[in-house]
């Protein structure tokens, strides 16, 4: 009896899924990148992430992120293929509101990620802009870089990094290559559920969009010692020197065309004296 008893509970608990396994743990970013670039192509603030997930990642992933709801709708959410942005699939994602936010699921076939939003939540109050920006903590990061780009016609850009509760400035711009600045700051070490905020002011006369204005720049002012750049005085020795090898080769033509007409001259004399004899 004893027995019979053992072998139905065996039986039993070998009916019981082990949910333990089907579980996967949370995924861990090699790298993120967060872009915030306010006024650029909008009005409002694009933010663009860039995921790099670790190359032992299992693919595909299933991922969620969270954006503000006063986003609305993400503008782009793709993955690199073959050295170009491809759009997931809409089939391979959807959107849940939490509170204030969109969350947004997704299934991710390639390592690299982008996920692209507008936010509107840029105050304005006369040329005075500000803007904070908040990451959710939805994953870990071995890596976070955050970049932020100054609109063409701002003044004034002060840009804070907020991070356990500590608030350090992210100090002064770089022109790029297209001649705006750029605000950057490296994280190391970011934890799931840890929340990072950059909050960003600056002065901003107009409601221009730096899209339409900025244009590339040198890297460096040019100056006569600039390497690659030719001034008129070394110009110079070749202007002269081509001006001579002209003037030799239109002396020798006159030269040649003198003395042709003087030998025709000279054979048509002879002819005629010969005729009078």
């Amino acid at each position: 009896m004893l027995r019979l008893l053992l072998a139905l509970t065996l039986c039993l608990l070998s009916g019981v899924p082990n949910t333990a396994t089907n579980t996967s743990p949370k995924l861990l970013f090699e790298r993120l990148e967060v872009d915030i670039w306010p006024e650029y192509d909008r009005p409002d603030v694009l933010v663009m992430y860039t995921i790099y997930l670790p190359d032992e990642t299992p693919l595909p992933a299933e991922l969620s992120l969270h954006i503000p709801l006063a986003a609305g709708q993400f503008s782009m959410l793709g993955v690199m293929m073959e050295g170009a942005l491809r759009d997931i699939a809409p089939q391979d994602y959807q959107t849940e509101t939490e509170e204030n936010w969109l969350r947004v699921d997704f299934t991710a076939r390639m390592p690299v990620i982008r996920l692209e939003y507008y936010d509107p939540s840029l105050n304005r109050v006369g040329d005075q802009r500000d803007f904070t920006y908040i990451w959710h903590g939805d994953y870990a990061a071995k890596t976070m870089k955050i970049q932020v780009q100054q609109p063409a016609t701002a003044t004034q850009m002060n840009i804070s990094l907020k991070r356990d509760g500590q608030e350090t400035d992210m100090g002064s711009g770089l022109p790029g290559a297209n001649g705006l600045l750029y605000f950057g700051a490296i994280i190391g070490d970011v934890k799931p559920g840890q929340s990072v905020q950059v909050r960003l002011s600056y002065l901003k006369p107009d409601d221009s969009l730096s899209v339409n204005l900025h244009s590339v720049q040198p890297s460096q002012p040019i100056t006569l010692q600039t390497s690659g750049r030719t001034t008129l005085v070394q110009l110079l020795p070749w202007v002269l020197f081509t001006v001579i090898g002209f003037l030799f080769l239109g002396s020798m033509l006159w030269y040649w065309r003198d003395r042709h007409f003087l030998q025709k001259g000279s054979r048509y004399h002879s002819d005629k004296v010969q005729k009078i004899k």
